[in-house]
């Protein structure tokens, strides 16, 4: 087994146009594939054995464990091969005595054996699994056999085929030399077209035929060798159509525009552009070597210049080619297409545009590839996420942070922030820029933190607590007594909120039921300055004589929830715990909340926009929302 699998197809650079592959390259590419992902149309009964499970799965099921191994690739391979058992052909009728054949083809069998193409086409299997110079092209051209034997006797030999289904595997010859059973036998009718010193002349001659005997030989080829199952690709016949044989390969279409040389650049798209495709890749040659190159990609047609889209919705990048000079230029990229299912259907015109100051305009241009979105036909992994959706994402944000639901110019400001599109806002970012839909994402999150409603409001209330009672409210809190502030009488509903703050038991059991001005001024900025090192004993005349002057305690407490020096002191502190309580509504956990407090005091002073990745990325942010994760913590990487 092991000689056939260092020279099988999956590791051949001809068959596989792949220099350099080993089988565990192979193994481990097909451990990481997901099973026909790329296949359009899957045979009912596989796709419901298959059910949307990976290869380790199916591989568990076949084998007893999940690992996917050369050996155990080859064995499946060669398991499945041995049930396409080709054995019901009206030739087997006819020998098991079921059925005869019609009058022409018993004729053609004749023929067939009085020629002695039995000698070769043996047997039930009807080859001799030998290799023959038949004579199909000069010697020299085609060595054959000779390149695996090195023996010159073998120069020009080629394996015998099997006949049976003959009829259903045009064209023929090794090298797809005739297309019709008919070419065929005219070719061996007049003995071969070329001569070589290794082909039997006994067997390779003129055979003299006349019309009526070729046109029943090709009778006894056709039919009588050909199992209907094959034929219909009936069961255990019937297979998956490959991603080659599909719509779904990128076309190249129409005319570019010519630069040096006169030479129209090439654009080559093959690979599947399978939503959630990390390896897109995107080439372009015979430019201008050296030059720079644009590639384009959007939802219509980018045109052949002169001018450069300045943008496009799918993708714009660009690379300094290899080579040089006129035709010799060179390069690809590589884009990763979403896995997002709102892609699946959608279709994308792209052309390269090459800077090239013997093109009209200055640009060569590529002709237009067309290429459609498609999804896995096995796999409901390719699914996106309700907060993916920008308005989704600002709507919510207004309920998580601002308490309150969002008003038509804020849900357009905002959306248009993340989307762009807008003559007053970014332009969109491109369907492959992750990164840039993140970016923004990210500012639009923290600006509802960062700006003024916010700060007025649930930032107050969290500042009520650290600086009367020396501790952070819990989640539970905070959500009931944000409740009471109205950003539509925000200045009353404070004073009313740190009025009713100052009657609660906590607040009485600290500082007593009536306790004098300075005793209560002295106590409370105790309670600040322990908890947070912020000393405001310069006020504290101002305090005392607001209490003596006919202020309430509530008015106090709020002056000094509203200080700057306190804003400025709780700002960090403040901004991690909203985290937890505005994107996972719960309570802060001990080491997330210390960690990302000293990235925010220490490590990266003010890096607030990695913490707000890490929460807008985190799984249990997004399952609040859907089934879906479509963002992981890695993609904060960029940012």
């Amino acid at each position: 087994m092991a000689v056939r699998l260092k020279s099988s197809p999956p590791v051949n650079s001809a068959e596989m146009a792949h220099a350099g592959r080993d089988w565990n390259d192979v193994a481990a590419r097909v451990a990481a594939s997901r099973p026909l992902a790329l296949s359009p149309s899957i045979p009912a009964g596989l796709n419901q054995w298959i059910d949307g499970r990976s290869y380790a799965e199916l591989f568990t099921e076949a084998f007893g464990t999940p690992d996917v191994t050369p050996a155990r690739i080859a064995m499946a391979i060669a398991t499945f091969e041995r049930t396409l058992y080709s054995d019901r052909t009206p030739f087997d009728a006819s020998v098991s005595q079921i059925s005869n054949l019609t009058a022409a083809e018993a004729r053609g069998q004749a023929v067939f054996n009085q020629s002695r193409c039995n000698v070769c086409h043996a047997g039930t299997l009807f080859t001799d699994n030998q290799f023959h110079n038949i004579g199909v092209r000069p010697q020299t051209e085609d060595t054959g056999r000779f390149q695996v034997t090195g023996n010159t006797n073998n120069v020009g030999e080629f394996r015998t085929p099997s006949l049976r289904n003959v009829e259903l595997r045009a064209p023929y010859m090794h090298d797809g030399h005739f297309a019709t059973l008919e070419d065929v036998v005219e070719f061996y009718n007049r003995g071969g077209d070329f001569n070589a010193p290794n082909i039997n002349r006994n067997l390779i001659r003129p055979l003299n035929l006349t019309a009526q005997q070729k046109s029943d030989l090709v009778a006894f080829l056709k039919r009588p060798l050909t199992d209907p199952r094959v034929a219909a690709a009936a069961a255990p016949f019937d297979r998956p159509t490959l991603y080659t044989e599909s719509g779904r390969v990128p076309q190249s279409t129409g005319n570019g525009t010519p630069g040096s040389g006169s030479n129209v650049p090439q654009v080559t798209a093959i690979e599947p552009p399978l939503a959630g495709n990390p390896n897109f890749a995107v080439g372009v040659s015979n430019a201008l070597g050296g030059a720079q190159a644009v590639l384009v990609i959007g939802s219509s047609d980018p045109g052949t210049g002169p001018s450069i889209p300045s943008n496009a919705s799918f993708a714009r990048t660009s690379l300094k080619l290899s080579g040089s000079g006129a035709g010799q230029g060179f390069g690809s990229v590589s884009l990763q297409i979403p896995e997002n299912s709102a892609l699946v259907g959608s279709t994308f015109f792209g052309r390269w545009f090459v800077l090239d100051a013997n093109a009209a305009g200055g640009v060569a241009v590529t002709p237009v590839f067309k290429m459609t979105i498609f999804g896995a036909a096995n796999s409901s992994a390719v699914t996106t996420n309700p907060i993916d959706d920008a308005q989704t994402f600002v709507t919510q944000h207004y309920r998580d942070f601002l308490n309150r639901d969002v008003d038509a110019s804020g849900l357009s400001y905002w959306t248009e922030q993340i989307n762009g599109n807008s003559s007053n806002n970014p332009d969109a970012c491109s369907i492959v820029d992750t990164s840039c839909v993140l970016s923004r994402r990210i500012t639009v999150s923290a600006a509802f933190f960062i700006e003024n409603e916010f700060q007025q409001t649930g930032s107050f209330v969290y500042r009520i607590y650290t600086t009367s009672l020396g501790r952070q409210p819990t989640y539970s809190e905070f959500t009931s007594d944000r409740n009471q502030i109205d950003v539509s009488t925000l200045s009353s509903s404070k004073q009313t909120f740190a009025d009713s703050w100052v009657q609660r038991q906590a607040f009485i059991n600290k500082y007593g039921a009536n306790p004098a001005a300075d005793a209560f001024v002295d106590a409370l900025l105790a309670t600040l300055k322990s908890y947070d090192g912020v000393d405001l004993t310069a006020k504290r005349s101002t305090y005392i004589n607001e209490l003596q002057g006919g202020a309430s305690r509530g008015q106090i407490v709020r002056e000094v929830a509203e200080d700057t020096n306190v804003q400025s002191a709780e700002y960090n502190s403040s901004f991690v715990l909203m985290q937890y309580f505005g994107y996972l509504r719960r309570d802060a956990d001990s080491g997330g909340y210390k960690f990302w407090l000293d990235v925010l005091n220490n490590r990266v002073q003010g890096n607030y926009r990695a913490m707000v990745c890490a929460f807008l990325t985190s799984a249990e942010y997004q399952l609040r929302f859907g089934q879906a994760v479509t963002r992981r913590n890695s993609d904060c990487s960029s940012q």
